[in-house]
């Protein structure tokens, strides 16, 4: 009989112990499960940190971009106005004299210039054509901008 105490008491020392072990391990992993939510709490916060940073370079770049667009706009009004002013563009390599010559005019044609002066339909070719580079160019700079966000 005093085996079935001994055996009934082994057994009880053995759940006892295997349940003690059981909420140790319970409370490691509850440890551990704090400790894996601390982390992630920290690293939304980093990333979210860094979400509004990109976010407001990017609003940044866009503000700077059409700033930059402004001012192509206004040079090319100063631009319009410049050559208004100034009797229009002329090409430099081009004299009316040259002009004559090629076109089987005979003769010399009087008061030669120091250039053809360009139809206005040139001139606003020209002036367009500028004003579309300037874009370009700013919309190029702007996406090597963006691209390049956040990097070093």
């Amino acid at each position: 009989m005093y085996w079935k105490v001994g055996a009934v008491a082994a057994v009880l020392a053995f759940v006892m112990g295997w349940a003690a072990n059981g909420w140790r391990l319970g409370q490691e992993m509850e440890k551990e499960r704090v400790a894996a939510a601390e982390a992630l709490v920290q690293e939304t916060a980093k990333v979210l940190a860094a979400e509004q940073r990109a976010t407001t370079q990017r609003n940044e770049l866009e503000v700077e971009n059409a700033r930059i667009n402004r001012r192509v706009e206004e040079t090319l009004a100063n631009n319009r106005r410049l050559v208004r002013e100034l009797g229009g563009m002329r090409d430099p390599g081009r004299s009316e004299e040259a002009c004559a010559t090629l076109s089987g005019a005979p003769g010399r044609v009087a008061g030669g210039t120091a250039g053809a002066r360009l139809s206005e339909a040139a001139e606003e070719f020209l002036l367009e054509l500028a004003a579309d580079a300037d874009r370009a160019a700013a919309y190029a700079q702007t996406c090597h901008q963006w691209a390049t966000l956040g990097r070093p």
